[in-house]
């Protein structure tokens, strides 16, 4: 138990007075440890919505041009975002099946 609690805290990022700044949230289904840090919520960034990680890209409209018909790799070109992150943040969005 101590270890999967240790796996969620390392998904925050503090501030050097410990404070938490930042959000890595879990998008897949592999274990904790092995998750990539795609999409991050911070309040300084999109009011605190989920973005993809490095771009203020909120990760609610990439999910709504993919339903809309959009490939991930055109908006990954459109947004400046890896394939990869695209897809995380749809993931974040909609339903594991959905994605």
């Amino acid at each position: 138990m101590a270890d999967l609690i240790r796996a969620y805290l390392e998904r925050v990022e503090r501030d050097p007075k410990g404070l938490p700044i930042k959000l890595y949230p879990f998008i897949r289904s592999q274990p904790p440890r092995e998750q990539p840090r795609t999409v991050v919520i911070d309040p300084r960034v999109a009011f605190g919505r989920p973005v993809v990680f490095g771009t203020a890209v909120p990760t609610a409209v990439l999910a709504e041009q993919f339903k809309a018909g959009d490939l991930p790799a055109d908006l990954a070109k459109e947004y400046g975002a890896n394939e990869e992150a695209v897809w995380d943040a749809i993931r974040c969005e909609l339903d594991q099946k959905a994605a």
